[in-house]
């Protein structure tokens, strides 16, 4: 668990990283394998340990909804 940015974290448990609020709440479910924190209402994920590696990303809101992806 990290800092929280605008009101959430990341948490990570085996391999899948999701989102939590400040009362420990899951947010966003853990199905990503890597995630930036959030920054005016986006964040940065991967999908798959190759897109971690490759550097292919999607960019999802706070309700986790994929908006934008680099691939």
């Amino acid at each position: 668990m990290g800092y929280f940015y605008e009101g959430l974290t990341t948490i990570l448990q085996d391999d899948k990283t999701g989102f939590i609020d400040k009362t420990g709440a899951v947010v966003i479910p853990r199905e990503f394998y890597g995630a930036s924190d959030f920054s005016c209402g986006l964040a940065r994920v991967t999908l798959s340990h190759d897109d971690y590696r490759n550097d292919r990303y999607c960019c999802i809101n706070r309700k986790g909804e994929i908006l934008a992806k680099n691939h």
